[in-house]
């Protein structure tokens, strides 16, 4: 919650913002959700090596093709990062809520994926070297 208010504000640079926010919700989800599911679930397994290879395609396939983006590739991503439903405040408050939402276990990986590809994609569209 506190990355969210410093990105805000404008206090914090919004990749660290981002960086902030994931890793303070990782924390989190881990400690609620310890006691419901067993050490040894499968969801203890599946999410870490989810979140490295959405990390690893996301940094990939954005980032590391950005110079090449044409003028209306760009243009077209502009118009994506600038849809209500895809705000990062609005994902940032999905990631919160899914926190306490231990029963649907799977908005969370889902709203981390969305805020991860807006990330990438705000990146991406910020430096265009």
């Amino acid at each position: 919650m506190v990355a969210v208010v410093l990105g805000w504000r404008g206090w914090l640079a919004p990749q660290r913002a981002y960086d902030l926010l994931l890793w303070g919700s990782l924390w989190l989800w881990l400690a609620g959700w310890l006691p419901i599911f067993s050490y040894e679930a499968p969801v203890f397994k599946a999410y870490p090596v989810y979140f490295v290879l959405l990390d690893a395609t996301t940094g990939y396939f954005v980032l590391g093709q950005r110079e090449r983006l044409e003028v209306e590739e760009r243009r077209l991503l502009t118009k994506l990062a600038r849809q209500w439903w895809f705000d990062p405040r609005l994902l940032a408050g999905l990631v919160v809520a899914s926190l306490l939402l231990p029963a649907y276990y799977l908005i969370y990986p889902l709203a981390v994926g969305l805020l991860t590809a807006r990330c990438a994609l705000a990146m991406a569209l910020e430096n265009p070297t």
